[in-house]
């Protein structure tokens, strides 16, 4: 395990010599690289995010499992219930720390967690995966009335197609 992840990171910097990072102001980041990512059963392209209603999204991280718990010897994953910024406002955060640029998904003991932070949280169509948030706070991981915290990637696809004008987002 430890040498394909460390394969893995080898990988990443060498295609990285040659590229650059931008950042944003919240939970969210574009690595671009100068040639193509190589696809893999493990490791595939994620699409823009498409709209929609309120849907169960699945988050993968390599976080704790529970709160204070361990961390894992394998990527995990966990099917959690995207709630809608009105739902996210009535738990028991401060509405005001929850901003248009945010959006909740989880549910009691079932969570991102420690560890997690800047993983994705993904719908599937059945064919592609789209990116709908990148995990970026909470309190805890699962507890009751605390959901985690995630940047809506829809509210920086602006953002995003400034800086990836060569790039395609999977229309």
């Amino acid at each position: 395990l430890w040498m394909i992840i460390d394969g893995l990171w080898q990988l990443l910097m060498s295609l990285m010599r040659e590229s650059f990072i931008i950042c944003y102001k919240v939970s969210i980041c574009l690595l671009v690289f100068a040639d193509l990512f190589p696809s893999t059963e493990h490791c595939f392209v994620v699409c823009c995010p498409i709209l929609g209603q309120r849907r169960i999204g699945t988050v993968v991280g390599w976080g704790r499992t529970s709160e204070g718990g361990d961390l894992p010897s394998i990527v995990n994953q966990v099917k959690v219930p995207i709630m809608s910024i009105t739902e996210c406002r009535s738990q028991k955060y401060k509405s005001s720390r929850i901003t248009s640029s945010m959006l909740c998904a989880g549910r009691p003991k079932m969570d991102s967690c420690q560890g997690d932070s800047g993983g994705p949280l993904l719908l599937s169509n059945g064919v592609k995966y789209f990116i709908v948030g990148v995990v970026s706070w909470g309190v805890g991981c699962g507890r009751d009335g605390y959901p985690g915290v995630y940047t809506r990637v829809s509210k920086f696809i602006p953002w995003i197609k400034s800086n990836l004008r060569d790039s395609c987002l999977c229309s």
